[in-house]
């Protein structure tokens, strides 16, 4: 008998969730869609990524790719590119694939594939999340260094027929959430439809289609295609440092869980396709960002526009014109701030445009994606009315999706300010909410850098000032060029654990990567430069801020080191009118104050101001 033929390959399985109880509420739209999709999405990156269809299954499909990377970066692709088409389609009518990949030996018998590689990557398929991505650990070994996103190990898991357990990991896609926690269930099957329905289904489409679940649809949104930059004097030379800054932005970009940023292998290529809403439609983006770089002698220009994919609009535009002595600074430059002024998850480019869509919705209409644009939005009023509105969105953003680790981070804030900024009489009611919901977002993502600086502020509270320093830290690593990111560190580091000139920088190196930053960064500026012993800078800083007890209070101690008694009285004054319910006490027991160099500064400035004493607010 002749041997039966061996090799080896990446295999995909996937199934689809609930087919059953889409074609029984409305057959006909189902099967409409799935031509649309699959004429529209999945035929061009099957074809694009070499995906070979080798079975057709009562609940599912094994499809064969030649590498792993190929394999990953087709299934990511389809993800996107349905959840963008699907953006409006209600929840019940969404449609979700259970997806596993493994690397493995397989046997060929014509057309068919068996072995324990397929078997692999079908258990994992039954033991994932819908909605999910799980990878065996022969498929992650070659993966490594190769993705732009995180990949959490998930334990290993003893399958049916396979000997020994498989190492197993997820694939943490934008929205999906913290390190998971792997949720083992019998495979049942599918009740309610058989092998002629999967093959009717298949034949439309050629995989079935993958989508963001409903738990995962608050950040389906901001999906971003970067294509490779043109180089229009066609030099080498300024080929290559086009592609290296189309590289590092997509690299940037995909530090941030709230965006998702297709792999340069598959963005890459589009740059002389002229019409936008095709990329965005291959790719299931959202926005595409292009640009060019242009060298004349020594000067350079870079130019960058973000276009909205669905709409073919501009949304933002820059040109950074620049001298090309020094091309490793100038392309870590230009990638810091074109990054900065796209990703930050409050004020960048893509959340004010997603924030625009979402105000223009119906408010029954709006998800817990909505709700957290519009709640970060009201919070960076600064004022109370804002404070309060942002609470109310927010609460509502996380009572729709509890585990959307970003919005309790923000929530947390918005009660921290409505507790330190005199908004509220109960001071302690609100920094108590402020504790819980900042551990509540570390708890579902450890790495949320905007949680990790609140949690430094609660640790500093409990005493642990070195592990408040090393969430600091951790948090501008995570982030270095999020703007939001480094404001609020700047805000917090002066007055945690000291170091004002660091934080001085920070803020400023903040304002210079979001040139439209609300004026809450000045807020941060103006107590990092009164803490530093800058009282005019700070003065100046805390005039762009929004007036709260806050900065009213860094321009009366400041205005009174200086001398100026007469500005000082009235600041006061207007501090004990407009918010009663500050008081210098409390802002230095519930931020907490707690470096002894800007104790020293604000119980200085306080005592020659006359604050002391000024408010009987409840404390923490």
């Amino acid at each position: 008998m002749e041997e039966r033929a061996r090799r080896l390959v990446a295999i995909l399985a996937a199934d689809i969730v609930g087919y059953s109880r889409l074609m029984e509420a409305d057959e006909a739209a189902t099967l409409a869609a799935l031509r649309s999709l699959r004429s529209e999405v999945f035929d061009p990156l099957l074809s694009k990524h070499g995906g070979h269809i080798v079975k057709l299954m009562g609940d599912g499909a094994i499809i064969e790719f030649a590498s792993v990377v190929q394999a990953v970066a087709c299934a990511v692709d389809v993800q996107a590119a349905l959840a963008a088409q699907q953006l409006e389609v209600p929840a019940d009518r969404q449609v979700v694939l259970r997806i596993g990949i493994n690397l493995g030996d397989v046997v060929a018998e014509g057309d068919d594939l068996f072995g324990d590689g397929v078997n692999v990557a079908a258990r994992l398929e039954q033991l994932c999340e819908p909605g999910g991505i799980l990878v065996s650990g022969t498929a992650y070994d070659q993966l490594q260094g190769k993705l732009e996103f995180p990949i959490d190990y998930v334990g290993a898991q003893q399958v049916k027929n396979i000997a020994r357990p498989v190492r197993t990991y997820r694939l943490r896609l934008p929205g999906s959430g913290p390190p998971w926690r792997l949720r083992l269930r019998p495979h049942l099957g599918h009740a309610g439809w058989g092998a002629a329905a999967f093959v009717a289904l298949f034949s439309l489409l050629g995989l079935g289609w993958w989508l963001w679940s409903s738990d995962d649809q608050p950040n389906a949104k901001r999906t971003i295609a970067v294509l490779r930059f043109d180089a229009l004097d066609g030099d080498a030379r300024w080929g290559r440092f086009a592609t290296g800054l189309s590289e590092d932005i997509i690299t940037d970009l995909a530090r941030h869980p709230e965006i998702f940023v297709t792999a340069r292998q598959s963005s890459f290529g589009y740059e002389d396709e002229g019409d936008v809403r095709k990329i965005g439609r291959e790719l299931g983006v959202r926005y595409v960002l292009e640009g060019s770089v242009q060298n004349r002698g020594d000067d350079l220009r870079v130019t960058t526009q973000l276009i909205d994919a669905a709409t073919g609009s501009h949304v933002w535009a820059e040109r950074y014109d620049r001298s090309s002595s020094d091309l490793f600074a100038v392309q870590d430059e230009i990638t810091a701030r074109v990054v900065g002024s796209l990703a930050s998850p409050r004020t960048g480019e893509i959340a004010k445009s997603d924030r625009e869509i979402a105000r223009r919705k119906p408010p029954a209409s709006l998800d817990a994606y909505d709700l957290y644009l519009l709640g970060t939005d009201s919070l960076q009023l600064g004022t109370k009315e804002g404070v309060f509105a942002s609470i109310d969105y927010l609460e509502k953003a996380v009572k729709i999706d509890p585990e959307f680790a970003r919005a309790w981070s923000e929530l947390g804030i918005a009660y921290s300010m409505a507790g330190t900024l005199g908004f509220t009489d109960d001071v302690k009611g609100a920094m108590g909410m402020f504790r819980q919901d900042t551990l509540r977002a570390l708890q579902l993502d450890p790495n949320d850098w905007v949680a990790l600086g609140q949690r430094a502020t609660l640790r500093a509270a409990d005493g642990d000032m070195t592990g408040a320093q090393d969430d600091f830290e951790r948090a501008i690593d995570l982030a270095p060029n999020d703007a939001d990111n480094l404001a609020l560190i700047a805000y917090n580091l002066p007055l945690v654990v000291g170091d004002p000139v660091r934080s001085v920088e920070l803020a400023k190196h903040a304002l210079r990567l979001n040139p439209s930053a609300p004026s809450w960064y000045h807020a941060a500026l103006a107590v990092a430069e009164y803490v530093a012993g800058h009282d005019q800078d700070a003065i100046n800083a805390a005039m762009k801020a929004p007036v709260h007890g806050e900065s009213l209070m860094i321009r009366a101690m400041a205005n009174a080191r200086l001398g100026r008694t007469d500005q000082s009285t009235a600041l006061v004054g207007r501090i004990r009118s407009e918010f009663p319910n500050f008081s210098v006490e409390a802002y230095i027991q519930n931020w907490p104050v707690t470096s002894d160099e800007a104790l020293t500064t604000f119980r200085d400035g306080a005592s020659k101001a006359g604050l002391l004493g000024g408010s009987t607010a409840d404390t923490q």
